[in-house]
Formats: C-alpha cells, sequence, structure tokens
C-alpha cells in the first residue's frame, strides 16, 4: 500500500464521520422538535377532555334536577 492509498481511506473516513455527526445532529433536532409538538397535542387532548367531562356534569345536573338547588344557593 502506498501512502496516498492511506491518506485517500483516511480522508474518506473523515468525511464519513462529519456527515454522520451532521445527520445525528439532524436527527436530535427533528427530535427535539417532535418532543414539543407532542407536548403541545397533549396539552390540547387535555383540554378537550376537561371540557367534554364539564359538558356532561353540566348535563347531569340538569337532567337531575339540582340546577334549581344549585341556582338557589348561588
Amino acid at each position: 500500500m502506498s501512502d496516498t492509498s492511506i491518506e485517500t481511506r483516511i480522508n474518506r473516513l473523515e468525511w464519513s464521520m462529519e456527515q454522520s455527526q451532521l445527520r445525528l445532529k439532524e436527527i436530535d433536532d427533528t427530535q427535539s422538535n417532535l418532543k414539543k409538538s407532542i407536548y403541545s397535542i397533549e396539552r390540547s387532548l387535555l383540554q378537550i377532555r376537561y371540557f367534554i367531562m364539564g359538558g356532561i356534569s353540566i348535563l347531569l345536573i340538569i337532567e337531575m334536577g339540582l340546577m334549581s338547588l344549585i341556582t338557589k344557593l348561588f
């Protein structure tokens, strides 16, 4: 093997390492953005859940006739 062959191989390895590091950084950035998006979706779903639970609670109160009791208290 000649020195140029070894040098060429080393250069290729260095280039390959740099490309791999760039890809890993892109993947890490994407993962971070996905984590933020999933957190936002989770918060929205929780808000929807509590909104529905409140609506169901109000319907149950009205159906059970407790609304007149609550209005008399307040």
